[in-house]
């Protein structure tokens, strides 16, 4: 071959020689060689829960609420005018579509879209028909799309109503997500009473998981409406997912999908510490928040870290014995808290009891609306009940009906055998719910709780009903002697007796 030089006209040959082949090369040359397919590395994994969240959908899914699209059935979830498919479909835009429930859910409607255990029993809600039922997604259904997370290597955050801690609180987690490391935090810190200890709750929910068997990484109490405490959980997650992917797990309605918009606008933002461009793309098409449980009906895959990792919102699970499963959307709105709720504090066991004596053992019944009942067998003189839970349940108190070995309130009797209640011992009837406890039976005994005294003054106790917004404290000065009530509650709803919730003392004005 010729090489020009410069501006040297002259052609310079140049020559190669080739080496004598060592003993080395000769090994090399004779080595069979592996087939071009098994030189490639191996693809990564892709669990069903990536697959179902990406755009392996052919049709599209919605990214309110990770549904998939369809043109059939109007109001069920994922359903799109035919028009609007075609044309995002000609765009190749199915990955950014809103399905009409997912709008109507963003304006305030209560649309449902899980087959809850009271509709199977009675007709459908909100009037849809059978074949509309038909698109309703099951819990079972729910249930089984969190499978692939035990298969995965992740973070888990897994989200806890500070109002409903007791019912919201997942048993046995680890059967969901193995040995994935769970970080634990407590929504909804705005929904408190005003003066509430935060770093005394984030305390108490730890020994909670403790109690239920679960070792978490760590915890963090945040509200997603105000950002209180989102930095911290923000911070948290980041440090412990180490490049890996982020699922956001919870029971139905405990503000999974409020954390995760809050989350993503927190990351989203140049002005946070956290900033992530990745997180910024998608501050426009975040998952719909709704008081409506069972939003979420499929995983929501957000690529919301640019240094790679996903962020899955996930279903939420429909827990059997919440009450919230039981009530119609119209109670559901009615009951949805929306303002911090604040202490009520009815007259006390000792308003009823026949004699002034401070060693005798008072009685009274408690009818929280139409949805719960705490009747006090035997309590001392001290003992005050009182009620944190939104304005809607109305606390009314009367005497307590003894029956032999049996307790029965006046609630229990015929409407026209019914005593008037006292006058200056009710703070007014509510029809919450009364519908649906009807068509249940009425409300059946749930729970005993029997206390010995342990001679201090202040909280002792607190009295839950699972779903439902709020609780009970039970304070009594130093006293002898035990306490007895029972918790009744709609079939199929349990009760929880816990270590008290450490509030502010309700008594100082």
């Amino acid at each position: 071959m010729s090489w020009p030089v410069g501006n040297n006209t002259r052609n310079t040959r140049l020559y190669c020689w080739k080496a004598a082949p060592t003993l080395f090369c000769t090994y090399l040359s004779r080595r069979p060689r592996r087939p071009q397919q098994q030189a490639l590395r191996p693809a990564a994994k892709v669990t069903d829960i990536q697959s179902a969240a990406t755009n392996s959908n052919p049709s599209g899914t919605c990214y309110g609420c990770g549904a998939g699209l369809h043109t059939e059935q109007p109001g069920s979830a994922g359903y799109i005018n035919q028009e609007v498919y075609a044309v995002k479909k000609q765009h190749r835009q199915l990955q950014q579509v809103l399905c009409e429930r997912c709008q109507a859910l963003s304006h305030g409607g209560m649309v449902p879209g899980v087959l809850e255990r009271s509709s199977r029993q009675q007709d459908p809600p909100g009037g849809h028909s059978a074949a509309q039922m038909r698109r309703l997604v099951s819990p079972e259904e729910l249930k089984a799309q969190l499978a692939g997370v035990r298969d995965t290597k992740a973070v888990v955050v897994l989200l806890v109503d500070l109002l409903d801690a007791s019912g919201s609180f997942l048993n046995r987690v680890r059967d969901l997500v193995r040995s994935n490391p769970v970080l634990l935090i407590g929504t909804k810190a705005d929904l408190l009473p005003a003066g509430t200890d935060l770093a005394a709750v984030e305390e108490w929910l730890l020994q909670m998981a403790d109690f239920r068997r679960l070792t978490a990484i760590g915890a963090c109490i945040m509200s997603s409406r105000t950002r209180h405490g989102l930095s911290d959980a923000a911070r948290a997650i980041l440090t412990q997912r180490q490049g890996r992917d982020v699922y956001v797990v919870g029971a139905a309605n405990v503000g999974k999908s409020a954390f995760v918009r809050s989350l993503m606008q927190e990351m989203g933002s140049m002005s946070s510490r956290h900033f992530d461009a990745a997180a910024a793309e998608h501050r426009r098409r975040l998952p719909v928040e709704s008081p409506m449980p069972g939003t979420t009906l499929g995983p929501i895959a957000l690529h919301a870290f640019a240094s790679g990792g996903t962020l899955f919102d996930m279903p939420g699970l429909h827990v059997d014995h919440r009450l919230l499963h039981l009530l119609s959307p119209s109670d559901l709105q009615a009951l949805h808290p929306r303002k911090r709720i604040r202490p009520y504090i009815p007259p006390p066991p000792s308003a009823f009891c026949q004699t002034s004596r401070r060693d005798s053992r008072c009685s009274a019944s408690y009818h929280w609306g139409s949805l719960a009942r705490i009747d006090v067998a035997a309590a001392p003189a001290s003992l005050q009940l009182v009620f944190y839970g939104v304005a809607a349940l109305k606390v009314r108190a009367e005497p307590l009906q003894r029956q032999g070995n049996q307790y029965e309130s006046d609630h229990d009797q015929p409407a026209h055998s019914r005593p008037d209640p006292p006058q200056g011992l009710c703070s007014s009837d509510s029809e919450v719910g009364q519908s649906t406890v009807a068509a249940r039976g009425g409300l059946r005994l749930a729970r005993e709780v029997h206390i010995e005294g342990r001679g201090h003054d202040g909280q002792i106790a607190d009295l839950a009903i699972s779903g439902l917004a709020g609780w009970i404290a039970l304070h009594a000065g130093a006293f002898q002697g035990p306490i007895k009530l029972q918790i009744w509650c709609p079939m199929g709803i349990e009760a929880f007796s816990r270590p008290p919730l450490p509030m502010p003392d309700p008594f100082i004005a």
